[in-house]
């Protein structure tokens, strides 16, 4: 059950849930709730101090505007945790989620214990990025002409596949599309305007000093495939999981999986 609290003027929905080495999750574009399934695997709820939230701009969270950057949503976590008193957390993000990630350890890396990383769509350097553009911008029109209905069924559909709706009905809450809906200004507006004013790099990745593990799924698209080898390339103690039978949605397609892959990586680091 989400709480919400007044962070500096932000009203912010988050849940608090478990004991045990503390885990912040956070959850990528579109969907508010992609990461539940996640967080219900026992290996996870019954293992974990887990710490999740709406981001702004979804559900019942402060709303965002084309302004947005990167650092705002760093900055919303930042800021969650001081509220829980949690003064370090192994931190794990889902596709622009895990983008704020990095963002996230590059800003303040005192408080990320180790990275997980979930397909973040690296877009510079990545040779699948004009493809992927390609097919984005009839969504964009799309969504210019108020058809946020087909704006938001196209995306789901580009990076999670065909007969996505009968994944994301059996295994999030009632709605979860609707809510999608609801909330897809927040993607064509702010996260796809703060995309553009944010990079990562080689250069970057050498400042990161945690130990890092990238999940792939094997069904993924090529973008996210690229990204994961680029984050392998540019990350030297970077750790590889690959995910069966998931797309880019791993963690609602393949749960346990990345249930495992997760706590297997965080366990080795408990004490390090």
């Amino acid at each position: 059950m989400m709480e919400l609290v007044n962070l500096d003027g932000v009203e912010i929905e988050f849940d608090l849930r478990g004991s045990g080495e503390p885990l912040m999750l956070v959850h990528g574009a579109i969907l508010a709730d992609a990461l539940l399934p996640l967080i219900e695997e026992p290996l996870i709820a019954d293992n974990y101090q887990v710490i999740s939230h709406h981001r702004r701009g979804f559900a019942g969270s402060a709303r965002t505007t084309g302004s947005f950057t990167m650092d705002h949503w760093v900055s919303d976590c930042l800021l969650l945790l001081k509220h829980l008193d949690i003064p370090r957390v192994h931190l794990a993000g889902h596709s622009y989620g895990a983008l704020i990630s990095l963002q996230f350890v590059l800003s303040a890396p005192d408080k990320i214990i180790s990275l997980a990383l979930l397909e973040p769509p690296l877009v510079n350097s990545n040779p699948s990025v004009n493809e992927f553009m390609d097919k984005l911008l009839p969504l964009i029109k799309a969504y210019e002409k108020g058809d946020k209905r087909k704006a938001t069924d196209g995306f789901l559909t580009l990076v999670l596949g065909e007969g996505y709706r009968d994944v994301i009905d059996k295994v999030l809450p009632p709605g979860a599309f609707e809510l999608a809906v609801s909330d897809i200004d927040n993607f064509y507006q702010a996260e796809l305007n703060a995309l553009e004013g944010w990079s990562f790099d080689a250069e970057k990745a050498k400042k990161i000093k945690q130990p890092v593990l990238s999940f792939v799924g094997t069904e993924t698209t090529p973008i996210f495939y690229e990204s994961h080898k680029l984050i392998m390339q540019w990350v030297e103690q970077a750790q590889e999981y690959v995910v069966p039978q998931a797309t880019h949605g791993l963690q609602m397609w393949n749960p346990k999986a990345v249930a495992e892959g997760l706590s297997n990586f965080i366990s080795g680091w408990i004490t390090k």
